[in-house]
């Protein structure tokens, strides 16, 4: 964790944590599963719904990313999937 730029760190810290989180200690977002949704949930009391099992049509390509900061020393680059962008047009939903 030494090693990430504090850009990132913020970016993982609002993931993991509830919104303006004065406690980090008592503000850790736990998942719960109530029979129907996941709940996002703290000992201080914030919660929330989960919005991990909604669907969406993705209209893009992703391309693999993992910041510099983790990388290995020479490690070959990521590949781009920019070139496959078109096939976004004719996806079909794959959702059951």
């Amino acid at each position: 964790l030494k090693t990430l730029p504090n850009s990132l760190f913020e970016h993982v810290n609002q993931f993991v944590y509830a919104p303006n989180a004065p406690h980090y200690d008592t503000e850790l977002l736990e998942c719960h599963f109530d029979g129907e949704t996941f709940v996002l949930k703290t000992r201080a009391g914030y919660q929330r719904s989960s919005k991990v099992t909604e669907t969406e049509d993705l209209s893009y390509v992703s391309s693999p990313m993992l910041p510099e900061s983790l990388r290995s020393a020479g490690a070959r680059a990521m590949s781009s999937n920019a070139h496959r962008a078109h096939e976004a047009a004719t996806g079909a939903s794959i959702v059951r």
